[in-house]
């Protein structure tokens, strides 16, 4: 009859078990969220297409035109960097 009465009481022995087990849950969960943030992460930088570079035979200017023409580049970029290669002026709004 002791040990019904320890628990019945409030021993509460039990509580810390559950305590635990509920910390554990909760520090695994957030582990399993902190690899799945890097890993999509991880995945978009290496399917990001890599910067395109200059094939032989094509100047820096025909490249500008192009990444501002995909919207790689924003206009005032454009602008700067075509006036830095010393570029004719700014294309067609």
């Amino acid at each position: 009859m002791a040990y019904h009465d320890h628990y019945m009481n409030g021993g509460g022995s039990h509580v810390l078990v559950w305590l635990l087990f509920v910390l554990l849950l909760a520090l695994l969960v957030g582990l399993i969220v902190l690899v799945a943030a890097r890993s999509s992460a991880f995945h978009k930088a290496v399917a990001a297409p890599a910067p395109v570079g200059l094939k032989p035979g094509e100047d820096s200017q025909e490249l500008v035109r192009l990444r501002y023409a995909r919207g790689e580049i924003d206009r005032e970029t454009f602008l700067q960097v075509s006036q830095d290669l010393g570029g004719s002026g700014p294309p067609p709004a």
